[in-house]
């Protein structure tokens, strides 16, 4: 009697056995077509609402906890971030909402407008739009779905299987890198006019001396001359300000020439901070002069500026993605590095005066990348943190980067100090057919840019290149129609060479004798104008309907640089005081001081890149040269060791005439 007794609770046993594992499964199904469905009656039986509710909330907390131990700035903004979270998640746990929360296997705001053509609208017809998902227990007394990034957990309440917490995947986005939309990669762009890092003098008079002859006068036209400013070399943080009063201005027989500013010009002035900033280590300004005619020989003025007698400095890579470092007083948090990006949260003291620090994001070579736009938000209260030993401003930067950055330094000018230097302002040394006209007295410094690289190329790199006819409205409102092509995107372009020799132009079948005038937007970006040369003509831009011919290009296929010293001789190069001369057609390219990479660099002793004269380049018998604003030590020169000369094919017509802003192949 024992043993069927004993078989009759065991089948009773594993039937319930059966129907535990079995029942959840059919729960799980019932709660996703009640979510198919949209009906409120269904989910309200099969989900704890509240408790879903709290489950979320739990979730955001714990997010925070862990924002805030990477990342101190997170508690700062915790009082704007939690209740929109708050009430997102309120929003989203009722039943219309929830439907569309789990379809779509992921946390967004459902859509709360009227549906659009291309967005169904929610409930039965949206079916097509589920996701998959599958169940399993995850243990004994609870059961698991998974849709997308969530999960959606099941308890058996009151013997029936409820939906009780949904938990969502990377919440916050604390586990992993921002998941955005694929895009094209962004390439590297070099910012050429880079500032160097900041740095502490040590020696103040060396400093105030240093600051004394930095000062130029590069225009002097109408009632005002142009005043320059260079602190390239000086320790000047990013973001400081100087104020300059002049006290004296004389012209070259010694007389006083110092004239001022209206009323409204000081208004002017006062309301556009003109004279007071310094953009990429230079400063520029108007010197009101006593009349029109009067020259400005010299100017005389006094200088106020606040320089930091200590630097800390933070530098972040990849492995310290979401770690906090600390150097001295301030430290960094490096929160997003990717392609086309960069964000770091910054903290000073909050007891300091608040100043600027200098950011530079670069490459995996060490070269800076250059920042076009950049967003910031600063917490209004102080941060305290156990990681912090006083209250912290707090700062958090976006950076979008024209590249791939692999690494962030940061210097935080620290302690500041207020010099006031009295200076005189010099002329632009003049150079007449070749020749300097008066000794140098005071070298000009230049940024200390890095350049873009040179490459070795093959001749296929120029393959391709397809002139095209445009048309486009002058400054004089005329129309003229030119050539536009594009050439390699690479350093090299900018010494390559071109002549339209063969090219021929035509008018209704007549043939143009024409000059060309050839211009561009960049190394790589090539506009040629064609003007009447025909007798009598007032070289006027001539309106072909018709271009035919060749244009002969040569390219460097390799470039090497030249170190030539002073008093030498280099492939006919020479450096004679502030004079570089060298073979006109040769090797050499000429000086071009708008783009970079430039023909030639010059540098004193201590590695400070000098200046150009601008207008400086003289050609004749042969030889092309152009003047550095001082005697440098040294120049570096390029020099092409290989050519490429090849011929552009051109056979354009009215057919192929496209307006100026259409974007070119």
């Amino acid at each position: 009697m024992k043993r069927p007794m004993t078989i009759a609770v065991a089948a009773v046993v594993g039937f319930n056995a059966l129907i535990y594992l079995a029942s959840p499964y059919y729960s799980a199904w019932r709660i996703m077509r009640s979510v198919e469905s949209g009906s409120a009656a269904q989910m309200q039986h099969y989900i704890d609402f509240p408790s879903v509710q709290s489950s979320l909330h739990q979730q955001v907390d714990k997010a925070f906890a862990a924002q805030v131990a990477q990342d101190p700035m997170a508690a700062a903004f915790a009082g704007m971030i939690r209740p929109a979270m708050d009430t997102l998640i309120d929003e989203l746990v009722q039943p219309d909402k929830l439907a569309g929360l789990i379809q779509s296997g992921k946390l967004h705001p459902a859509h709360t407008g009227p549906p659009s053509a291309a967005e169904p609208p929610q409930g039965a017809d949206s079916a097509g739009a589920d996701i998959s998902w599958y169940a399993f227990f995850d243990r004994p007394d609870r059961f698991r779905i998974s849709a997308g990034e969530l999960s959606l957990y099941m308890e058996l309440r009151q013997w029936r299987w409820q939906l009780t917490a949904i938990g969502v995947d990377d919440l916050l986005e604390m586990d992993g890198p921002r998941k955005t939309a694929a895009a094209a990669p962004v390439a590297d762009e070099i910012d050429t006019h880079s500032p160097p890092p900041p740095r502490i003098a040590g020696d103040r008079q060396a400093l105030r001396e240093q600051l004394a002859e930095s000062f130029f006068i590069t225009g002097d036209f109408s009632d005002k001359a142009s005043v320059e400013g260079d602190f390239h070399y000086v320790p000047v943080p990013a973001g400081a300000e100087i104020e300059v009063s002049w006290l004296d201005a004389r012209d070259a027989e010694g007389n006083p020439v110092l004239g001022s500013f209206t009323d409204e010009e000081l208004q002017q002035r006062e309301k556009f901070h003109q004279g007071k900033s310094i953009f990429r280590g230079q400063w520029q300004d108007k010197l009101p002069k006593s009349s029109a005619d009067a020259s400005v020989a010299s100017a005389r003025g006094r200088l106020k500026i606040e320089l930091p007698t200590r630097i800390e400095h933070i530098s972040l890579d990849r492995s310290q993605l979401n770690k906090l470092q600390q150097s001295g007083d301030v430290a960094a948090n490096l929160t997003e590095l990717r392609n086309g990006s960069v964000a770091v949260s910054l903290y000073q003291p909050y007891g300091q005066p608040e100043a600027t620090p200098q950011v530079y994001v670069r490459n995996a070579d060490g070269q800076p990348l250059n920042t076009p736009s950049s967003s910031s938000i600063g917490a209004g209260e102080p941060v305290e943190n156990a990681q912090f030993s006083q209250p912290m401003r707090a700062t958090a930067i976006q950076y979008s980067v024209a590249g791939t950055p692999a690494s962030v330094d940061i210097y935080f000018p620290m302690e500041m100090e207020q010099l006031d230097v009295e200076f005189t302002a010099t002329p632009q040394p003049q150079v007449i057919f070749g020749k300097l006209q008066a000794q140098i007295t005071r070298t000009r410094y230049a940024a200390p840019a890095p350049e873009i690289k040179l490459a070795a190329v093959k001749a296929s790199s120029v393959d391709g290149i397809a002139p095209q006819l445009v048309e486009e409205t002058g400054w004089d409102k005329k129309l003229r129609r030119s050539l536009h092509f594009t050439l390699p995107d690479i350093g090299n372009s900018a010494f390559a060479r071109l002549n339209y020799d063969k090219l021929r132009l035509f008018k209704e079948g007549e043939p143009l004798e024409f000059n060309t005038e050839q211009s561009r937007n960049s190394i790589t970006d090539y506009q040629v104008a064609f003007l009447d040369a025909s007798d009598g003509a007032d070289y006027e831009h001539l309106q072909p309907d018709h271009i035919e011919g060749f244009i002969k290009l040569r390219y460097p296929a390799r470039i090497e640089t030249l170190h030539l010293a002073q008093g030498k001789d280099i492939q006919g190069a020479t450096l004679e005081g502030a004079k570089l001369s060298f073979p006109a057609n040769g090797n050499f390219p000429r000086y071009n001081s708008v783009f970079t990479p430039r023909s030639a660099n010059a540098f004193s002793r201590d590695g400070h890149r000098i200046a150009y004269i601008p207008a400086s380049d003289y050609w004749g018998d042969g030889q092309y040269a152009i003047f550095f604003w001082g005697e440098p030590a040294y120049v570096e020169l390029k020099s092409v060791s290989e050519w490429i000369e090849t011929e552009i094919p051109v056979d354009l017509s009215l057919a192929d005439l496209q307006p100026a802003d259409k974007p070119r192949g």
